[in-house]
């Protein structure tokens, strides 16, 4: 793909779209499920990323890849599957997609840690990463879970923007609930609850006080549903009839997939497969159709949706909506 640049006079702003790479086994901490598996049976790694790649090939897509260095590092997953994925993030890089950095350990308490810790964490992240041929400018937390420890971490790093806020409170909702009900069933969730005042937090790009952008995940008007690849499946074809004219409408759009999006049951090790995950129970065919119809739909393929270009944009304030560049301090609201 060639690079092309992004008219800022025009109307149109690109959506961006972004992928998480997380290993199969975060979800089960999630869930309180520490079952150990074989990195070379992780299908996250071995058809997930495959399947977006084919799919943001199919669809002229340029993208933003979000990787943890613990899952390329060789003492970490095998010499040889560290060479796999290091060959597979060099082919995200060569496609002309972006690769930043969720962090080394994909620590979902990393936001609580020390400075020192959190900064030894993103660098080596970031020299992993670089390793693989990335250049590395975004930073997405574990968990959506900012401090502003982690976030002047963050800045002083070397990251461009972040992408770490999802300004939704159905997410959060959802996802406390998740905690509690592992609780009941005596299962620690992995997870923390983080930062309360996340689901009031600006729908479109801000500036925290240090400087760092952040470019927070999409999220529908109103009832702000996020705009990530687990909802998308689970409205399927009625939410591209329902919710995609709606969506169109704003000026920020971001959708979030995660590897796991492209991967159904049959994919999902024996362990793993009474996680509660229901988009699983869709086949990957039917999930592609409706990414394709959301892609196309949002014209994801007319100019760059990779994060970086869009940060690059902003920081030499050419696209900026009114309202849309501001210093936040504790809460922002749209």
């Amino acid at each position: 793909m060639h690079e092309e640049a992004i008219d800022m006079n025009s109307s149109f702003v690109p959506p961006s779209i972004s992928v998480d790479v997380d290993r199969l086994g975060l979800y089960g901490e999630i869930h309180g499920c520490f079952q150990r598996m074989k990195p070379e049976d992780d299908p996250v790694w071995t058809r997930g990323v495959p399947r977006f790649l084919e799919l943001l090939e199919d669809l002229g897509i340029r993208a933003s890849f979000f990787l943890v260095g613990d899952d390329l590092h060789p003492h970490r997953v095998g010499g040889l599957v560290a060479r796999k994925r290091r060959e597979l993030v060099r082919e995200i890089v060569a496609r002309g997609h972006e690769v930043g950095s969720h962090s080394q350990a994909h620590d979902y308490r990393l936001s609580r840690r020390d400075r020192d810790t959190i900064e030894r964490d993103l660098v080596s992240a970031r020299a992993i990463l670089e390793e693989c041929g990335a250049s590395v400018d975004g930073f997405r937390a574990p968990g959506y879970c900012l401090s502003t420890k982690l976030i002047e971490a963050a800045k002083t790093t070397g990251a461009l923007y972040s992408s770490s806020r999802l300004p939704s409170a159905a997410y959060f909702g959802a996802k406390y609930m998740a905690m509690m009900l592992g609780l009941l069933r005596c299962r620690t969730s992995a997870s923390i609850m983080g930062d309360v005042r996340a689901p009031l937090t600006s729908c479109t790009p801000y500036e925290h006080p240090c400087g760092l952008l952040e470019l927070p995940i999409g999220v529908v008007t109103g009832l702000r549903i996020p705009l990530v690849g687990t909802l998308l499946t689970l409205f399927g074809e009625q939410g591209v009839r329902w919710l995609l004219p709606r969506v169109a409408r704003r000026p920020w759009v971001h959708l979030e997939f995660h590897a796991t999006d492209l991967l159904d049951r049959d994919d999902i090790p024996s362990a793993y497969r009474g996680l509660p995950q229901p988009d699983l129970a869709q086949s990957v065919t039917c999930k592609r159709s409706v990414f394709e119809h959301w892609l196309t739909g949002l014209g994801a393929h007319l100019a760059s949706s990779r994060l970086v270009d869009l940060a690059h944009a902003m920081r030499a304030d050419r696209m900026l909506e009114p309202g849309v560049k501001t210093r936040v301090g504790a809460v922002a609201l749209p």
